[in-house]
């Protein structure tokens, strides 16, 4: 979903952005193990913010959770 609706600019420290998304799984989904992510990018640019570890860059991407499709 692409849709957050809060611009990053208005973030603060302290934050807490909250949404909720149905994740439909297809039925000819090949059977595995799959990750879900998040990332957020800039509306104007397309630009992936970058996620920060100790000060540093480490992925344009946050993985939240495995989901197993069995067969």
């Amino acid at each position: 979903g692409d849709r957050l609706g809060v611009p990053i600019e208005v973030w603060q420290a302290g934050d807490v952005i909250w949404q909720s998304h149905q994740l439909d799984i297809p039925q000819n989904l090949v059977p595995g193990t799959y990750w879900i992510e998040t990332g957020i990018y800039r509306l104007d640019t397309l630009e992936r913010y970058r996620i920060l570890q100790e000060g540093q860059a480490v992925s344009d991407r946050l993985l939240l959770t495995s989901v197993e499709v069995k067969p």
